[in-house]
């Protein structure tokens, strides 16, 4: 990955990523986007490369081709949630057992590295019934990264940031309006998980 030019990257997942329920200025990507000066994949100032209410088939069929087109050189994936209800139970489509969801992530996964993308997993958002430890999706978005382990490259989860907020609790503290009531993030929400990106290029020395 070259740093003498700008870095062209996207965002893939579904509504979080996309920006659901903020200005668009607010969402995770411009804000990214405005930290670091990179070329964030854009189309009439929206994330195509996200789809709200969008499912791992969804992803798989589509990002192989959206990534043909914009040619990102680095993506972040969050993607997976609608799966699952608000107590991380795999609830959608039934039928699908975790394994033959994982196997979805790995293609997708599997698919961004075969372009020549670098891919960071940030890992599934808060869900809506797990409290203030977050220890299920947390341990979700793990049991993910080690099962497609050789295809997902790097890992930043976005809700460990959240967590150690002050203002964190069951509600989802600052960064949503009720998380019991409302799972995607607000305007703080937004601007975490775009930090939480900005703070894995830096350390990744590409920023």
């Amino acid at each position: 990955m070259q740093q003498d030019r700008k870095i062209r990257t996207a965002f893939v997942g579904d509504s979080i990523l996309y920006g659901w329920a903020v200005a668009p200025e607010a969402a995770c990507w411009q804000v990214f986007q405005a930290l670091t000066g990179f070329d964030v994949v854009s189309e009439g100032g929206f994330n195509p490369m996200a789809l709200p209410g969008g499912t791992l088939p969804d992803l798989v069929t589509r990002t192989p081709r959206l990534v043909e087109r914009y040619r990102p050189d680095l993506v972040f994936v969050c993607a997976g949630a609608n799966h699952y209800d608000g107590d991380g139970t795999l609830s959608w489509p039934y039928g699908m057992g975790e394994k033959e969801l994982f196997v979805l992530y790995k293609r997708l996964f599997s698919d961004l590295k075969g372009a020549g993308v670098r891919v960071v997993w940030l890992g599934l958002p808060p869900f809506e019934a797990c409290g203030a430890d977050q220890k299920i999706p947390l341990d979700l978005s793990e049991k993910i990264a080690s099962f497609c382990s050789h295809v997902a490259g790097d890992t930043r989860y976005f809700i460990e940031d959240m967590l150690k907020d002050p203002s964190w609790n069951a509600r989802g503290g600052r960064f949503y309006d009720n998380l019991a009531l409302d799972v995607h993030p607000n305007s703080a929400g937004q601007v975490c998980i775009a930090q939480s990106c900005v703070a894995w290029v830096r350390e990744a020395g590409i920023l």
